[in-house]
Formats: structure tokens, sequence, C-alpha cells
């Protein structure tokens, strides 16, 4: 059974099969170290290993994708389960069913992503709270692990072109919010708008200018987020012709109120325009109307010709 050592950290043996769809499995001591995002394994407990021993590997907690009992992958491989690590599977084998249950626990809400909601109300507040932009993925000894990206301009202005004008309408929705980028697919946290206008998101309130704004006829629907990224709650889609954007609340609650309330943008947006008759004209190209008495008195009478050069009227 894992357990937690004095840093808190779950700890405990489990036997890793080496090389992909080869059934060979070796021993080895893991120590999942949520505080570095890592998923790191030993020949031995550290504690048996000279000082300083360093990891054989390590799977990157950020490009587990999921987690899961793998009886029917491997029905002839008891007590085992898989990590999707950046599009392959890696199994492994637990002492027994508990050992097992457990791992997978622990595991998945590793990999479960929440939304950071204190000491983020605030401009200058947002970086520390999202942490690192961004990370590439590198192989090293057949295993996933991730580099830090340091620096690079948002990925949304630079894929889906230029942002539109500032707007100018009262807000009828605005907040936090985590969303993906459209060309580097990394999660920032950005400050959202919503108005009569459209959904427009900043780096933080403190900017004057929207790093991007999507108009409401640009906007076809607006749903929950099911299946497309398990690891991460409170999702939604705002979907538009050019892509979709991805878009993770605070709570649940949040993003039920964030539907709605673009929804009702959208249904307002889309309802027919009545028009008044009061600006419509009384004669045109498809008819000439006359009055029963002069202008400005009230009439009973409405007659109309066939064209302009006809001498009487068809029918009044």
């Amino acid at each position: 059974m894992p357990y937690r050592d004095r840093y808190q950290r779950w700890c405990g043996f489990l036997d890793l099969e080496e090389n992909e769809v080869s059934s060979h499995f070796v021993r080895r001591y893991f120590i999942l170290d949520t505080a570095s995002s890592t998923f790191k394994y030993f020949m031995d407990n550290p504690q048996n290993l000279p000082p300083h021993s360093r990891p054989v590997g390590s799977f990157s907690l950020a490009y587990i994708a999921m987690v899961s009992c793998a009886v029917q992958h491997r029905p002839k491989v008891p007590f085992s389960f898989y990590m999707n690590v950046a599009g392959r599977n890696y199994y492994f084998k637990a002492n027994d069913g508990a050992d097992m249950a457990e791992w997978v626990r622990v595991l998945k809400d590793a990999i479960k992503i929440t939304v950071p909601v204190s000491n983020c109300s605030h401009g200058n507040q947002v970086d520390h709270c999202v942490g690192p932009s961004s990370y590439e993925t590198v192989i090293i000894g057949g295993v996933a692990c991730r580099k830090p990206i340091e620096t690079y301009s948002d990925s949304d202005t630079s894929s889906d072109g230029p942002s539109e004008p500032v707007r100018h309408n009262k807000p009828l929705m605005s907040g936090y919010c985590t969303k993906q980028g459209g060309k580097r697919k990394n999660w920032k946290r950005r400050y959202f708008v919503l108005d009569d206008g459209g959904l427009s998101y900043y780096k933080s309130h403190t900017e004057a200018a929207p790093i991007k704004s999507i108009g409401l006829e640009l906007i076809l629907d607006v749903r929950e987020s099911i299946g497309v990224h398990l690891n991460r709650d409170n999702l939604f889609e705002v979907v538009t012709e050019q892509r979709v954007f991805y878009v993770q609340t605070d709570s649940p609650e949040l993003r039920t109120s964030w539907i709605q309330a673009l929804r009702s943008c959208l249904q307002a947006f889309r309802k027919p325009k009545k028009m008044e008759v009061d600006s419509l004209p009384l004669g045109g190209a498809i008819g000439q109307a006359t009055l029963g008495q002069d202008a400005g008195q009230p009439c009973d009478v409405f007659k109309y010709w066939r064209d302009m050069s006809s001498c009487h009227p068809n029918k009044q």
C-alpha cells in the first residue's frame, strides 16, 4: 500500500513494465511528489541508496492524461493499472487489489487540476497563482519529462489575429477564469468580461485593452465540456466557426452562471427585431398610397394603383 513519508509524499513499491508491450515488469520504488509535479522512481528506497542518488526516471504530472485499472487491457496481469502519458500507455503491477486501487486513487487526485482561488482576485498576483507558463516534453530513457519554456507571447494574440477594439458597453458578467491557448494549448488565468456585444478576456482586471474579443455574431454555441479534458473540472466551451474556446471556472456554480449568461446574450442577440409601423413609408416602389383626407387629419381610406401613371386606383 502507498504511504506518506515525512514530506507528505506518497511512496511505495510497484512493478513497472520496462518496455512497451514486453510484459516484462521490474520492481521499482515510486515517489509521488506533487510539489515538483513528478511521479519519479528509484531502483530501491532512497534510504537504502547512497546519499543524493538520483531517480532512474520520472513522469510529469502535467502530461498524465488518464489513470485507470488495466484489467481489460492486460487480463493476464493481476492487479495492474496504466497511465496514459503523452499518448503512450505505461503499465504497472501492484501487490494486491487494495494496493492497486489506492495507487489509482492517489494518482488521479494528483493529476486532477483545480483552479487556485485564493489570492487570485488581484491583477498583480495572477502570475503567482498560475505558475509556470508552459512546458515542452522531453523523452529521457523512454520516459516523458517536462521542461519549462521560459518566455513567449500570448498564444491567442499570435494565432487568432489582432484583437478587436475595446468595448465600452456595461458588463453583464465578469471574473477570472482559466482558458486554453489557441496555438500552444497552454492554460492561463484571464479576466473575462461579458457584455451585450460579446465576450472579451484580458490579462488582468487592470488592463484597458482585451487580449481578444469574441463578438456574439461569431458564437455558434455555448455548452459544458464533457470528455475532452478529463483532468480539468468546471470546463465549458465557447464554439465559433474557427475554433473552440475552452474555459475553466473556479466552481460548478460559476460555470453554470457563465453558460446561462452567455446563452441569454445569444438569445437576445438572435431574437428577430420587430419593425415599427411609424418608420415605414406610406408610398414607394411597390405601391402608392393616398390618404383619404388632408395630411395630418384622420383617414379611413387607403388606395393603391397599378403604377404611378394609372388614372384610377385598383381598390380602396
